[in-house]
């Protein structure tokens, strides 16, 4: 029998900015004045003494909600080891993304499963009509069983946000003509950051891809923020402590 082995299908580069830094990326980039306007959730479970157990064994569960209403769900385990996903998971047919991300000092497979919801089902969520389970398909429901590394009753995790979002797409910068650049600010309670990501199809290329977008960067006067945590990591610590400094 022939194992099919786990690759990720393409590489997101990622380089984050701090808050000073968010004027000059937008005129650097030549962003338009205002970028596609949306809010972000996380669930995660805010039991007072065990920190962040979703984000610290590498389960994200993302909610992003766009300006029009459209709600996309997103299941994440980043990182994803290679054997904790099931075999019927790597097949094709799964739907399961595989990309390798790449910060500026690791990279790490992630593995993510996206779906969605009516904009009034994730409404009587936030008000606590709906269980939360209720926010992600069977399909979504059934990698968690089958792959997380952690046991999760979804019913008793917490909402964290809005994380005011702000996107652009299909930004153009040299040498990357051929690579999908994104950009995207995030900020909640006095938390504020950007940050520009590549897609780029040449895995094994990555890391000099990586090199070559700091470089291209660099060049336009932007200094990257050197934290080794994700945007995701920095903004959900940041609320969960707002959150309990509050209560």
């Amino acid at each position: 029998m022939t194992i099919t082995q786990v690759k990720a299908d393409r590489a997101e580069l990622k380089i984050s900015f701090r808050s000073t830094q968010v004027p000059t990326v937008r005129r650097q980039l030549d962003l338009d004045p205002q970028g596609k306007m949306g809010a972000v959730f996380f669930l995660e479970d805010l039991t007072i003494g065990v920190g962040l157990p979703l984000l610290e064994a590498g389960v994200i569960l993302r909610i992003r909600k766009a300006r029009s209403g459209a709600v996309k769900t997103t299941v994440k385990l980043r990182p994803a080891r290679a054997s904790q996903l099931e075999a019927r998971w790597i097949e094709p047919a799964a739907g399961l993304r595989l990309e390798q991300d790449r910060g500026l000092s690791q990279a790490v497979l992630a593995a993510s499963l996206d779906g969605q919801v009516e904009k009034e089902a994730f409404e009587l969520v936030q008000s606590g009509a709906e269980p939360v389970q209720t926010l992600f398909n069977p399909a979504q429901h059934d990698l968690l069983a089958d792959c997380s590394p952690l046991r999760i009753n979804i019913d008793q995790l917490q909402l964290v946000g809005p994380i005011t979002s702000e996107r652009w797409e299909d930004i153009r910068l040299a040498p990357f003509d051929d690579a999908e650049i994104e950009v995207e600010r995030w900020a909640a309670e006095g938390l504020e950051f950007i940050e520009v990501s590549a897609k780029v199809r040449d895995v094994d290329g990555a890391g000099a891809a990586q090199l070559r977008l700091g470089a291209a960067l660099g060049g336009l006067g932007l200094i990257p923020h050197s934290s080794r945590q994700t945007k995701t990591g920095q903004m959900l610590e940041h609320l969960a402590a707002v959150r309990q400094d509050s209560e």
